[in-house]
């Protein structure tokens, strides 16, 4: 009877415990999950904006590659949850298990007693077995016995109706938990459908952007030519505020205001809010592959962020507004200096700032330009340290 209850006892210590670690593991899933879903959610709606277009374009590649991996990365994360809802639907057959083994073996000790305590049941029957005592001090040892087996009776009675409460409360659980998992199976099997028919549509445009190679090639040189250009008027605009700041022995001195700005700018590295609201890269920094062709490489300066339609830039540090730049169709650039840092945001429709103005954190720039002939909201974003280009993911935050 003790071991029954020693077994328990530890069942249901590794039981908690167990369940204290999942419990903190499974506020990382859902965190997780959550943000996996908000982006998908996103993606969708960009997803549909280029639904809106005839034909069929890079970005609708984009879109669907990145839908893609937030898809498999949510599968990855449901099928997880389904293997720890399989560890929990163990531990908890495990601890139903016991408690019906013990509360079986307290029924068969407490039927004993009563068949025991019926023979006794007479209070004649009773003084015959107290009387027929060899001595006075059996006797009493007799009646001590009576005594607290009647008292023993009745906790035994308290106890097993105590497991039956126990008993009925992990069936229920149990019982939750199964449905938990069939929820989850569900899940699961949707967006594997989901995911199915996001590869089915990739195929699709892949086989028609193959048929383009030519356009896109043109598309791609001009978008170079333009980099070329933000890239040369920024490193103007910068090397004249450099000269500003340069004293009469020809070496740069900056303000201690802006010297503060450049120390607060260097210290908040990978803390700097995104330059949008809400947004996916779509290019990273550097070298990329072409999303369909494997022999074409371009060299990109900065990020660019996809986002949805009337996304507004936004400036990741407090600093002056260097210079506003127009670019080819009708678009415009800001330039924010940082003491010796600048970021620059491009492709915006139009401005909210002027030049020599003072942004905060945050502050609101413009909105982005949206493609009419493809539907694509795309912010360009630069960080330079004086003439030099840095890797603005490096400077973001991961959220």
């Amino acid at each position: 009877m003790f071991g029954s209850n020693k077994i328990l006892c530890t069942c249901f210590l590794f039981f908690l415990a167990l369940t204290n670690v999942q419990g903190q593991s499974q506020g990382e899933l859902n965190k997780k999950k959550n943000a996996i879903e908000k982006e998908l959610m996103e993606l969708n709606t960009m997803h549909k904006q280029t639904q809106l277009t005839k034909q069929k374009t890079e970005f609708q590649l984009i879109i669907l590659n990145k839908k893609i991996s937030s898809r498999e990365q949510l599968i990855g994360n449901i099928h997880h949850e389904i293997r720890k809802v399989d560890r929990g639907i163990q531990t908890q057959q495990g601890v139903v298990k016991h408690l019906d083994r013990d509360l079986q073996n307290l029924k068969k000790h407490y039927i004993r007693m009563l068949r025991y305590a019926y023979k006794v049941r007479k209070s004649t029957d009773r003084l015959i077995f107290l009387l027929s005592s060899d001595n006075f001090n059996k006797a009493y040892k007799r009646w001590k016995y009576l005594k607290d087996l009647t008292s023993y009776r009745k906790k035994q009675a308290l106890i097993i109706s105590g497991k039956r409460v126990q008993l009925k409360s992990e069936i229920t659980k149990l019982e939750k938990t199964k449905r938990e998992k069939e929820d989850l199976l569900g899940e699961e099997n949707n967006e594997k459908l989901k995911l199915s028919d996001e590869k089915k549509e990739k195929e699709e445009v892949y086989d028609d952007l193959r048929k383009k190679q030519d356009q896109i090639k043109k598309q791609i040189n001009n978008k170079k030519h333009e980099a070329d250009q933000l890239a040369a008027a920024i490193k103007k605009i910068i090397s004249e505020e450099t000269a500003k700041t340069t004293n009469k022995a020809g070496t740069f001195a900056m303000t201690p205001a802006e010297k503060e700005l450049s120390q607060n700018f260097s210290a908040n590295q990978k803390k700097f809010p995104w330059p949008v609201d809400r947004g996916t890269v779509s290019q990273n920094f550097g070298k990329n592959k072409h999303q369909v062709f494997d022999n074409i490489e371009t060299i990109n300066n900065g990020i660019d962020i996809i986002s949805s339609r009337g996304s507004r830039a936004r400036a990741v540090f407090k600093g002056k507004v260097a210079a506003i730049i127009v670019l080819p169709g009708d678009k415009y650039a800001v330039l924010i200096k940082h003491g010796e840092y600048y970021t620059m945001y491009s492709n915006l429709d139009n401005v909210s700032v002027k030049k020599g103005e003072d942004v905060t954190t945050k502050g609101e720039l413009g909105i982005i330009k949206t493609n009419p002939e493809d539907g694509k909201t795309e912010l360009h974003f630069e960080i330079w340290k004086g003439e030099q280009l840095l890797n603005p993911t490096a400077w973001l935050s991961g959220n």
